[in-house]
């Protein structure tokens, strides 16, 4: 990675740290984060080399994406913490959890918002989707919305967004000349005003536009059918928004969006793999944030406690991590901290992770589980193991004194 980079000023809660002082505006947030495994940590302090590295990635002067919600210095900011902090030698992948305020899109300058930022880095597997979504989704449903609409969108790899830019782009030089001036602009710079704007050229301009899941190459395909499987297995109901795009020099894959009933932006989520690259990483690191808006709440520092696990989740192969809502919803239900590591899908170097860390249990799950609806308790202290179905397991977790 580039080495233009200032020094972080980040204090980083590491796994299975015994304490972090985080600033939070609710405890309820931060707790269901670190149970889907969010680490918490204090807000990357934007450096002025992130700032130069987003206008270079922009190529205009600019923080925040449009009127999207997604600001890439951030992004840049906590990539630069992934490298000087070294987390690719921590236990892969890394999730990230902070609080902040920050202004809202008015005339007001005074007007705030509370955000909630969640990231998972060093990984490109659906999963990951499947483990944001999902922390969001409970959280939001802790803030008191439930009656909230879900959209997602993909653009897929760096191949499949290129073809859908050449469409998009054919299609929009059709309304160069009709299109109000404004979206004209964002256009040139490849935002997407125009998809949210009333004006009724632009409003044309929607229903003949081109869509990017058209365009999707066959591993961008498997990767977006993938977290559509999941959606279904949280039982959460979507609607897929061909309007719903971030500037493709910041989103790769997916792109997803909570609302509120009256249609007020409450989370937006994507997906940045390339971003890396462009910031001078030596691979690709597979990389997914969301971030929460809530109304203005009080922010304090208060302490966290990463409470140390007492299971280790083993999920081996694609059906067992599809399982693997179910099973962590149950757990969630009994206040049973957890742990996993939500990419890898070999046992042994899973075992020896739990194992290192001195967890009691682990929960194993494969693609016979999967199908029969059951799990394998293995005691890493004796190493007996029972298989056990799942409608039998809160019998079980009190027979083996977990509750």
């Amino acid at each position: 990675m580039s080495k233009t980079f200032a020094k972080t000023d980040i204090r980083v809660s590491k796994p299975i740290s015994k304490l972090a002082n985080v600033r939070v505006g609710s405890k309820k947030c931060a707790d269901i984060a670190v149970f889907y495994g969010f680490k918490p940590i204090s807000k990357p302090s934007i450096q002025k080399s992130d700032h130069q590295k987003t206008e270079e990635i922009l190529g205009k002067k600019v923080a925040r994406v449009s009127d999207s919600g997604v600001s890439i210095e951030e992004k840049v900011a906590l990539l630069r913490a992934y490298e000087e902090e070294n987390m690719n030698s921590w236990p892969q992948p890394v999730l990230t959890y902070y609080e902040c305020d920050a202004k809202k899109a008015t005339q007001n300058k005074s007007d705030k918002i509370h955000e909630i930022h969640l990231d998972i880095l060093g990984t490109a597997k659906s999963i990951a989707e499947a483990t944001l979504i999902k922390a969001t989704e409970e959280i939001l449903k802790s803030e008191g919305y439930k009656n909230f609409v879900f959209c997602l969108n993909s653009v897929g790899d760096k191949e499949s967004s290129a073809r859908f830019a050449r469409e998009f782009n054919a299609h929009a030089r059709k309304f160069t000349d009709a299109i109000h001036a404004p979206c004209r602009e964002s256009l040139k710079a490849e935002e997407f005003d125009i998809l949210v704007c009333d004006d009724v050229k632009c409003r044309e301009f929607r229903t003949a536009m081109p869509e990017s899941v058209s365009f999707l190459s066959e591993a961008s395909r498997t990767h977006f059918r993938e977290v559509l499987e999941f959606l279904d297995k949280m039982a959460l109901p979507f609607t897929i928004d061909p309007t719903l795009l971030v500037s493709r020099k910041l989103v790769s894959h997916t792109i997803f969006e909570f609302k509120s009933s009256d249609g007020r932006r409450l989370a937006i989520g994507v997906r940045y793999n390339e971003l890396s690259r462009k910031l001078g990483f030596r691979r690709e690191l597979g990389a997914i944030g969301a971030t929460i808006f809530l109304e203005k709440c009080d922010i304090k520092e208060i302490q966290v406690r990463d409470v140390k696990p007492k299971i280790y989740f083993i999920q081996l192969g694609y059906n067992a991590k599809l399982k693997s809502i179910e099973v962590l919803d149950m757990l969630r239900k009994y206040k049973l901290p957890v742990t996993q590591s939500i990419a890898k899908d070999k046992m042994i170097g899973q075992l020896q992770i739990a194992e290192s860390l001195k967890i009691p249990f682990a929960f194993i799950i494969g693609q016979k589980e999967a199908m029969e609806n059951s799990v394998i308790v293995r005691s890493l202290t004796s190493h007996s193991q029972e298989t056990i179905l799942l409608s039998n397991l809160p019998e079980y977790l009190k027979k083996i004194k977990l509750i």
